[in-house]
Formats: structure tokens, C-alpha cells, sequence
């Protein structure tokens, strides 16, 4: 069986259950609740996430020394909205109506039914099913990650400052790799150099004259891919000033127990295999979807398995189910054949397309004639290349840079997190 009509409300209102506490799920529900003001009776929806902060992700790096990039979801919406979430870990789904007419989230703590979904649940670290790096590397995907590295680096300065100076064990607990030179890395490289100064004065005065090696590790053979060549140069003088080290066509091996990466130099041919001595590596090398996605009977793409959406972000066929964020791959309909970036300006606007197409079916009980599909306006790039240093571009027109360019950027992601 097949849905092919739109849902009629129970009780007079709708049941909206949206999967994923995240930017693409947040700003759906935070959407619909302002829809939803002068309406409250249309609809009830709920919000499931498996952890009860909501966390903006572009704003991870920065965590390391000084914003929280969270906030409670009891804050995230008002006491009185038609939001409610639900913290559970979702365990499967029924999308097509059983015995009762009813469609199911399953969840950790009982089953939901529901109308309309927005399934949007995130993505994970992409580990590219290197040997080891899912073990014995540090991913970035939440704030207890950096709690991890905050640890790993103190510990690996305390170990430091202990060791022979002329050691291998003091070097490896003196070198700091990321893999990974999109803006999470590059940002996350001069975060990592701010919070190691700090540190170093504070507990380790001893390492002054032996400042930790910090190295950016990055396959292909450039950095910041969808910013622009005068962008790059600038983050990579920024990088210099602060003696960052960047490895370009360098193809992570493997990470092994004993604390060593090894690496492929892939500019050479035949190309020449090295190894970096050093201890956790930073991994933040890209996104793929989450395991949940095998459990929706939907089409999905070969390689990083997210699910096919039509161009207003439903699965096809299925008016009633929404695939938006990394869970899914969404079509760029101003570029025939082109797709868009898993990035989080893209989910946020999703989601709040999602909310206003998914509130006109509820209204209007179908879908309007002249439906607009989803396009994406990108409104530009923010990068931080030091706590208080960074560029901005807005509509791909105006690049500032500097503090001023880093206090915007903060300002906005505050924004966006509090909403």
C-alpha cells in the first residue's frame, strides 16, 4: 500500500512528529510554532531527540573556549507552545496505516503516532571505514566531544611535561593532528591552538619554549571546498601566523592503538607512506547518514545511503513524510541534475520550507495549485580563524574579515541557536 492522499486530522488536529532535535528539526518545529500561534487547534506536534539540549553545530569549534552551543530543549520553545519534545532513541517506524489507520515512530519509551512526519535526525562522523579511526580518533559531532578533547589534551601536556624532552613519548604527547580541512577543521585547528595557550600558562609554564605541533591532515589538495579562492588564501596566512601545519593530498591508512596515523602522500607517484606519531586524532572529516535511515523502506542513494526527496523535500509518493538535513539528499532545482551540500544553512531553511509547506496542506486539507518547490538562497559563508579574527561573505558579494568579521559571525550563531 502506497499513501498517495494527505492525512485527515483525529480529533480535529493533526499529529505532527518530527524526528531529530537538531538544526534541520529545530527550525521545522520552531517554524511551525509561530504558524501554529493563531491556530493552536490544527495540529499537536512533537519533537523527538535522544538528548534534551539542542546543539548548533557550527558553533562546536567555538565551544572548545568559550559559548555553550547548546541550550535545554525546555528553553528552546515557549511554555505555552504546541511544541512538545520528547527525548527517546527512535528504533524504527510503521509508514504505512495498520489495523487502527494509525502510521508509527517507534521509539525507546513507547510508539507515536502520527499525520505528518519531518524525519530529520542528523548524520554521524564518516570514518570512511578507515582502520582504527572509529576507535582511537576524536569525532566532533556533540559538546561531550569536546569535554573528550579538552581532557586528552590535558592530559597529553600533563604527560609531556613528565616525559624525557628528547623522547618519542614527548613528542607524540606534543603533536596535535585533525583530519579534515573543511571549516570544522580549520576552525577547530585555531580553536585547539587558543585552548592550549591558555592551558600552557595556566598548568604547563614548563612547555613555553616546546609549544605543542599542531597538524591539519587533509586527502584532497585544497582546503574549505564552497568558499572561495581569495577566502582560502586568507585562512591559510591565518594558519601560518599561527604556525599550523597543513598537509594537503595526504590520505589517512589507519590510526593505531599505540597512538600512530598513517598517512599516504598522494601528491607523489608512486605515493610515499609516512607516519605521524601522536595520540587521538581530531576526526572531522564529513557526514554520511545515520543507521536509522535503513529503517524506512524508501529509496536511498548508493553511496552515503540518504534518502531520495522530490523537489519539496518529501519522499516521493509520500506527501505526508518529510526528508530533510543530512539524513537525506536534497535536489538543487535552479541546477538541473546538481544536489545540496550537507551543510547547516541548508537544513535550517529546509526545515522552516518544511514547516510552511507541511502548515498550507493542514489549512487547506490539499496541496494549493502553483506549489513553489524548495530553493536554497545561500546568504553566504562565516569561518572562524581564531577567537577573536575570522571572514565573513554575505550574498556572495561583501567579504570583511578580521575581529569585526569574528564578532558578527558569533553574534549570529547566538542567534540562531536562541532563535
Amino acid at each position: 500500500m502506497t499513501l498517495h492522499t494527505l492525512p485527515q486530522p483525529r480529533n480535529g488536529a493533526y499529529r505532527v512528529v518530527i524526528v531529530g532535535n537538531g538544526i534541520g528539526g529545530v527550525s521545522t518545529a520552531r517554524a511551525l510554532e509561530k504558524l501554529l500561534k493563531r491556530h493552536r487547534d490544527l495540529a499537536e506536534v512533537t519533537i523527538i531527540g535522544r538528548d534534551d539540549r539542542f546543539v548548533y553545530k557550527p558553533m562546536l569549534p567555538d565551544a572548545l573556549n568559550s559559548d555553550n552551543a547548546g541550550m535545554p530543549m525546555s528553553d528552546v520553545f515557549s511554555p505555552s507552545s504546541p511544541v512538545t519534545f520528547h527525548q527517546a532513541t527512535v528504533t524504527g517506524f510503521s509508514v504505512e496505516p495498520g489495523e487502527s489507520g494509525d502510521k508509527f515512530v517507534h521509539t525507546s519509551t513507547g510508539s507515536l503516532p502520527f499525520d505528518y512526519l519531518v524525519y530529520s535526525p542528523g548524520g554521524q562522523t564518516n570514518y570512511f571505514n578507515i582502520s582504527g579511526a572509529n576507535t582511537h580518533a576524536l569525532p566532533l559531532e556533540e559538546e561531550q566531544n569536546l569535554e573528550t578533547i579538552r581532557k586528552v589534551a590535558t592530559d597529553k601536556l600533563e604527560a609531556a611535561v613528565k616525559a624525557d624532552p628528547n623522547s618519542t613519548e614527548q613528542g607524540k604527547n606534543l603533536s596535535f593532528v585533525i583530519v579534515g580541512a573543511g571549516a570544522t577543521g580549520v576552525e577547530l585547528a585555531f580553536e585547539l591552538k587558543y585552548f592550549m595557550e591558555r592551558l600552557i600558562d595556566e598548568r604547563f609554564p614548563r612547555l613555553r619554549n616546546r609549544f605543542p605541533r599542531i597538524t591539519l591532515v587533509e586527502a584532497t589538495g585544497d582546503i574549505l571546498p564552497g568558499f572561495t579562492d581569495t577566502e582560502k588564501r586568507y585562512a591559510r596566512r591565518r594558519m601560518d601566523e599561527e604556525g599550523i601545519e597543513l598537509l594537503l593530498n595526504s590520505m589517512v591508512l589507519g590510526v593505531t592503538e599505540d597512538g600512530i596515523l598513517q598517512v599516504k602522500d598522494m601528491s607523489s607517484n608512486p605515493g610515499r607512506e609516512y607516519r605521524i606519531h601522536t595520540i587521538a586524532p581530531m576526526w572531522v572529516t564529513g557526514i554520511q547518514s545515520t543507521p536509522l535511515n535503513d529503517a524506512l523502506p524508501f529509496e536511498k542513494t548508493s553511496g552515503k545511503n540518504q534518502l531520495i526527496v522530490n523537489e519539496f523535500l518529501e519522499i516521493p509518493g509520500r506527501p505526508d513524510i518529510y526528508a530533510i538535513g543530512d539524513a537525506s539528499i536534497e535536489p538543487d532545482v535552479r541546477h538541473q541534475g546538481k544536489m545540496l551540500p550537507d551543510t547547516g544553512q541548508v537544513a535550517e531553511q529546509s526545515g522552516v520550507y518544511a514547516a510552511y509547506d507541511l502548515y498550507r496542506k493542514m489549512a487547506d486539507g490539499k496541496i494549493r495549485p502553483g506549489r513553489r518547490p524548495f530553493v536554497f538562497h545561500s546568504k553566504g559563508v562565516m569561518l572562524s580563524t581564531g577567537p577573536v579574527d575570522g571572514l565573513l561573505r554575505t550574498f556572495d558579494r561583501f567579504i570583511l574579515t578580521g575581529w569585526i568579521a569574528s564578532r558578527i559571525r558569533q553574534a549570529v550563531y547566538r542567534y540562531k541557536l536562541h532563535g
